[in-house]
């Protein structure tokens, strides 16, 4: 009867140190359950709000963009109006000084005619008068060969800045596709730490999924940069002058 009692005892706690051991390893599955989940949720919640902050940054890009692309339009409009201003001022500037002329030969045969003191002196001023007005127009003529040189630089300028643009945009446009691929790589790679079997697998998921998340940071950084360096590009397309120029009537230009 000892001998009975004492193995339905060992039997008992048998029993009950399997139920604990099973209830351990239930725990242990949950826990480990719960923070696979907890990590997806963390993990694509980090990835909807990079692509958030992404989209936001290019939404920010594309004004910034159309802003400059509007001041650079206003610019080349007031380039063009000074030019056109300069050529009327020659043109109308070469007629007064045409008509000036034709009335001096005008004065003169009637000084021919009749010499009174007083029309000397109306001739003199005349003429006095007529060479000022040349001087003037050649300093229009000047001004416009000045703005043509201005609008040379500004459009070389402007040139450059386009092929700089150009090459930011498509270097800009290959990092979005490798951030789009990598986007697509971490999905995978946590799907592939939910669907792991073992722990051993479980952690080289995690392991790829940490180093994709890395190269996924990296690549947003360098865009940032690359976004950057097209701002400063966009920035330095337009027209400046610098400090060492000439000044004309339509202001100044560069010596180079």
């Amino acid at each position: 009867m000892r001998i009975e009692a004492s193995v339905m005892t060992s039997l008992h706690e048998l029993k009950a140190i399997e139920q604990e051991r099973v209830a351990d390893e239930r725990a242990a599955f949950e826990r480990s359950r719960a923070a696979e989940i907890d990590a997806r949720i963390r993990a694509e919640k980090d990835a909807a709000a990079a692509v958030e902050a992404r989209q936001r940054a290019e939404r920010e890009e594309r004004i910034r963009i159309e802003e400059a692309r509007v001041a650079a339009e206003r610019e080349a409009r007031m380039r063009v109006e000074a030019t056109e201003a300069a050529e009327r001022a020659r043109q109308h500037a070469m007629l007064e000084q045409q008509r000036l002329e034709q009335e001096i030969e005008l004065r003169r045969a009637e000084v021919a005619k009749q010499r009174p003191t007083w029309m000397l002196a109306v001739t003199g001023l005349a003429l006095a008068a007529g060479i000022g007005l040349a001087w003037f127009a050649i300093d229009r003529a000047q001004a416009s060969e000045v703005a043509a040189q201005q609008e040379k630089v500004a459009n070389d300028r402007a040139k450059k800045a386009d092929d700089e643009r150009a090459k930011a945009a498509t270097q800009l446009a290959a990092m979005q596709q490798e951030l789009t691929q990598l986007d697509t790589r971490v999905k995978k790679a946590i799907d592939d730490v939910i669907i792991a079997q073992n722990d051993a697998d479980r952690r080289r998921a995690k392991d790829q999924l940490v180093q994709l998340q890395r190269e996924q940071y990296e690549t947003q950084k360098r865009i940032e940069e690359q976004r950057k360096k097209a701002f400063d590009v966009e920035r330095k397309g337009g027209v400046h002058f610098g400090a060492e120029c000439t000044n004309t009537a339509l202001g100044c230009i560069e010596h180079h």
